[in-house]
């Protein structure tokens, strides 16, 4: 088999034995190919954005002014 459509074709022919061995070869070759990896927020180096060039003021808060409509 080497193409989809025959691959497709032959899978109703299968007992549950072969489908459970195909099923594991589809799982190992995709784990072969898209290992699984697990990030964390940890993970991620830490950036530097600069230098502060003046203090943070209530007036610098952009969140409350979305949700009270001004502008």
């Amino acid at each position: 088999m080497s193409t989809l459509t025959e691959i497709e074709a032959a899978i109703p022919k299968l007992n549950a034995d072969e489908l459970a061995e195909l099923e594991r070869l589809i799982v190992a070759r995709r784990q072969e190919v898209l290992p699984l990896t697990r990030h964390s927020i940890l993970d991620i180096p830490v950036a530097s954005v600069g230098v502060i060039l003046r203090p943070f003021s209530p007036d610098d808060d952009l969140l409350g002014e979305m949700l009270e409509g001004r502008m």
